[in-house]
């Protein structure tokens, strides 16, 4: 750090200029306006240029000659010495005492003028005086300044117009103001009664040279110890030392708090690196109560430095902080506590120009706040800094009891050791912006911004990053996270939920919710379980991600079980991946869960299931078990690529309520069961009624049981598709409209019929209208979603095929006989309800090209229901009539029936 020497004239003009109430003092005002050289000492003349004896010349003034030469002037700002008093000279000896020579009165003398250090003020050795018949100190509330000029006539080599003083004993008395001009190693004042144990206490530097400039009686020490109030401290480089601000107390009352008012240090505070307990408490100042506004350096060198022993390189007061300013760095040691700003109350601003450091020992490097802290900022605009946990338990961090103020970190946000690096609030806070990147370590909770009640709106610049520790990389809301923006990715590690954003974390809070989340970059999950995970314990506003991405998908999962997720307890209004969806090998990994509504999902490319169930699935579920029952509804899916699933239940969109719409490119299911497939009404809350569902390109199943499906479990409005390939389509209730606009191959269409019928109708498909061919599939109406016919007045409408029909089977409200064959002579109605006032029919059959079966024995297939209002294929009509009970036989392979079966 760089030396910085006080003017005496100068410190006056600023100590004692007028300015108003709770005025912070900026650095640019501390700074000495005039050279050593030319300072004036407080208006006193300049010290004579010759060796100064160490003669006190009055009452209130001692002059002696500093060990490395220079000479020094001790003024006190009353006469406290008696200068007709008989035993002077042995109150000298016990007032000052020196390495050599001593303190007199008189001329000088060889033997007492050596060149001497002055290692103990001792006030409480000065006599009292008889004032109106009461004995009185002569040093209580007394001021003095030491000052120090390099004297060029010394015969020495030249001084550094520095006075090293050892300790100052004021006993039980409280002083005005004490100047300093050096370093002072300690320093005792006020008592019970008093209110202030030090008015101004001003000194170049505190604890700089240890205990080597103390007398060796009484024992040595840096503990300073000021009984009541502190009004300002003032120092010009760097605190070594301990100073501890108590309560004055008279038994068991407190007469004056231990309060300091302000603190200014020009240079650091500065714990001493060695790891003993001799080191505990140095570079330390606390107060027993309150603490004003603090400033701490001049220029990015300076800062809090903790050291090798507890609470080193400190700033702790009992109750509160007015505000903390560094111009460097607050930075941990070895010690539990060092390098730490601490309050068991509020602290208001904190501004760090430089980095927030953790290190080995627990809690170092951290401000820390048993009620609530103001508007924080670790950096600024022209120098980015960081917050970085160290290998100590919960060191790097800014922790408050309460309610933290705007947060702006001007550089990164890292981990270190358990719950280090990071931001900790058990109260709101109103905002947070990181400038950089969020990134967790290895321990659980590393790399973390979290409050226990709500966060307003955050900024993360760069990526948040989880690490191998639990919960490590993360912002975290107990209750509400207003919104959140992170220009780069979320990315999960190998801990368990790490890189994630956590809204509603606390389920004993009364709101739970996560506002608009927008990422620039990516969701991607981890080795860890909910890793790199988006999730609320109540509902979830707007999720855009990708808004910048270039490369791979915007949702990604991974190893871990549910890696890679956006999942709600509540509802969540609607996610947008920018640039498709890509599930893995973890189970549920690139999911959205939403207990309740989710609004809408968009996804511009594909949702591609991964090997690990229920991944790269989109899903509302119900709570049947709440005091008021939640349906799981979607109001809209869009994907403008393929539903492609793989493992089991993967790439697939359900809703245990209602399905609004979906819009899909396409649709392609794998290997495992129910991938790649659409699913509604799954659950008990609400049936699952759809108003639409258009597939762009085609729906094809995969080698899983019902991979490539549809299935409604209330009514299907309409259905439209590029085309159907080993698919397989179910809805409970009626579809009403089916257009197909290719071919429909080796699928299942079926549908059970109304919800409530008419009186004589009960059209269970609509209008059907497939542009290509139909080959070894079948369409019925009058089966429920698990293939058991039940209902035997269902209706189809009008059917239109552009294409032929092979080997494919057409049926409303009719079924197979005891041979399994349809068209044969032994179909007949689906067993079961049957009005009679109802008719099974199917509208009309128009197909454009040609009707077959197979060349194969010991197949059949047919046109079936109990009427068919008419029917044409190649052009041809069959003469049909109302009279019912018609079969004809349509095809060259002799193996395809149109029958009307009895009721």
């Amino acid at each position: 750090m760089k030396p910085r020497k006080f003017s005496l004239r100068s410190l006056t003009s600023w100590l004692f200029k007028k300015r108003p109430a709770n005025t912070v003092l900026l650095t640019s005002q501390m700074r000495p306006q005039t050279s050593a050289r030319d300072r004036i000492r407080n208006g006193i003349e300049p010290l004579e240029g010759r060796i100064a004896p160490a003669i006190l010349l009055n009452g209130h003034t001692l002059t002696y000659n500093d060990s490395d030469g220079d000479s020094v002037r001790v003024t006190f700002s009353s006469d406290i010495f008696d200068m007709t008093l008989v035993t002077l000279p042995d109150v000298l000896t016990q007032v000052f005492k020196f390495s050599a020579g001593k303190a007199h009165t008189g001329a000088a003398n060889a033997t007492d003028d050596v060149p001497q250090q002055l290692q103990l003020i001792d006030l409480s050795k000065v006599p009292t005086k008889l004032v109106a018949g009461v004995q009185t100190s002569r040093v209580a509330g007394v001021s003095f300044t030491i000052s120090s000029e390099v004297n060029p006539n010394s015969g020495l080599p030249p001084g550094d117009g520095l006075a090293a003083i050892g300790a100052i004993n004021a006993g039980a008395n409280g002083l005005g103001t004490v100047i300093v001009d050096g370093d002072l190693g300690q320093i005792d004042a006020g008592t019970g009664r008093s209110k202030v144990g030090i008015g101004i206490l001003v000194a170049q530097s505190i604890g700089k040279f240890g205990t080597t400039t103390q007398a060796a009686s009484p024992t040595p020490d840096l503990n300073s110890v000021i009984a009541g109030r502190l009004g300002r401290l003032v120092v010009f480089d760097d605190v070594q030392g301990y100073i501890h601000v108590v309560d004055a107390t008279v038994g068991s009352a407190i007469t004056q708090r231990g309060t300091i008012n302000q603190i200014t240090i020009r240079g650091s505070l500065i714990g001493n690196p060695a790891l003993a307990t001799t080191s505990d408490n140095s570079g330390r100042i606390e107060s027993s109560f309150d603490i004003g506004n603090v400033i701490i350096g001049t220029d990015s060198t300076d800062g809090i430095f903790g050291g090798g022993g507890r609470n080193s390189g400190a700033i702790t007061a009992v109750h509160a902080i007015g505000s903390i300013t560094t111009t460097g760095n607050i930075e941990g040691g070895a010690g539990e506590g060092s390098g730490v700003v601490s309050s068991g109350g509020t602290i208001g601003l904190v501004k760090i120009g430089g980095d927030l450091k953790g290190a080995v020992g627990v809690r170092s490097g951290s401000v820390r706040s048993g009620g609530g802290i103001g508007d924080v900022a670790i950096g600024s605009t022209n120098s980015s800094h960081d917050i970085v946990g160290g290998a100590g338990e919960s060191s790097g961090v800014i922790f408050s009891g309460g309610a933290v103020g705007n947060v702006h970190v001007f550089g990164d946000v890292t981990g270190g050791g358990l719950r280090a690096g990071g931001l900790l609030a058990g109260g709101n806070i109103k905002s947070v912006i990181v400038d950089g990147n969020l990134t967790g370590a290895a321990a659980p909770g590393s790399g973390v911004i979290e409050s226990q009640r709500a966060i307003g709106p955050a900024l993360i610049a760069g990526d948040v990053i989880g690490g191998d520790g639990a919960g490590s990389g993360a912002v975290v809301a107990g209750s509400a996270l207003a919104r959140i923006t992170v220009l780069g990715d979320v990315s999960g590690g190998k801990g368990l939920g790490s890189g994630a954003i956590l809204g509603g974390h606390d389920p004993t809070s009364t709101v739970r919710s996560l506002g608009n989340v927008t990422l620039g970059g990516a969701l991607i999950g981890g080795e860890g379980i909910s890793s790199g995970e988006i999730n609320s314990g109540g509902t979830i506003a707007a999720v855009r991600i990708g808004t910048t991405l270039q490369n791979g998908s915007a949702i990604q999962g991974g190893i871990g079980a549910l890696s890679g997720t956006i999942s709600a307890q509540g509802g969540i209004a609607s996610v947008t991946a920018l640039r498709g969806i890509s599930g893995s090998t973890g189970a549920g990994s690139a999911s959205i869960h939403a207990e309740g509504l989710l609004g809408s999902v968009s996804v511009i490319g594909d949702v591609t299931g991964g090997s690990g169930a229920e991944s790269a699935s989109i899903f509302a579920r119900e709570n049947a078990a709440a005091a008021r029952p939640i349906a799981g509804d979607i109001g809209s899916v869009s994907i403008t690529g393929k539903l492609m699933g793989a493992g089991d239940r993967t790439a697939l969109v359900q809703a245990d309520g209602i399905l609004g719409r979906a819009t899909i490119g396409a649709i392609q299911g794998g290997a495992g069961a129910f991938s790649g497939a659409i699913i509604s009404g799954a659950g008990l809350v609400r049936p699952g009624a759809t108003a639409s569902i258009a597939i762009a390109g085609l729906v094809e199943g995969g080698a899983g049981e019902r991979s490539g499906s549809i299935e409604i479990g209330g009514r299907l409005a309409s259905l439209i598709a590029g085309g159907f390939q080993d698919a397989d389509v179910r809805v409970a209730n009626d579809l009403g409209l089916l257009r197909v606009n290719g071919d429909v191959i080796d699928s299942s269409i079926t549908a059970r019929g109304q919800a409530v019928r008419g009186a004589i109708t009960d059209v269970a498909i609509g209008a059907v209208t497939i542009a290509g061919n139909v080959l070894n599939s079948t369409l019925r109406a009058g089966l429920d979603t698990d293939g058991i016919a039940v209902n035997a007045d269902a209706q189809i409408g009008g059917v239109r095929v552009t294409g032929s029909w092979t080997a494919s089977v057409l049926a409303a409200g009719a079924g197979a006989g005891v041979d399994a064959l349809f068209g044969t002579s032994d179909d007949g109605l689906i067993p079961g309800a049957n009005n009679a006032r109802i008719i099974a029919q199917i509208a009309s059959v128009i197909i454009g090209g040609a009707v077959n079966g197979t060349a194969a024995s010991g197949d059949h297939f047919g046109f079936i229901s109990q009427r068919i209002g008419a029917f044409s294929a190649g052009g041809v009509a069959q003469p049909l009539t109302a009279a019912g009970g018609q079969v004809f036989e349509v095809g060259a392979t002799g193996d395809t029936t149109v029958r009307e079966v009895l009721a």
